[in-house]
């Protein structure tokens, strides 16, 4: 098994929207400004393909898009950005 490390956004991430978050019964409310928790392995596998998050720091451009290139050869990988 090889291990492939990632990794974290430099600075912290802050949650907007947090009125479309969709409320849970026995979960605390989401609010505007709150950290979220921003993380490089919350990228989604899917067909043909491979969504990867970008968080507008400069750790986006570091070694973990490389990483997934290296790791996915033959799919298309797609930056999604974060929305302010």
């Amino acid at each position: 098994m090889k291990v492939h490390k990632l990794c974290t956004t430099k600075n912290p991430v802050f949650l907007y929207g947090a009125d479309t978050i969709d409320k849970m019964e026995g979960t605390l409310d989401r609010e505007d400004g709150e950290i979220s928790i921003a993380s490089y392995m919350n990228f989604l596998i899917v067909n043909g393909g491979v969504i990867v998050p970008q968080y507008g720091g400069e750790n986006d451009a570091l070694g973990h898009w490389s990483r997934f290139k290296e790791c996915t050869q033959n799919v298309k990988l797609l930056a999604c950005g974060q929305k302010k």
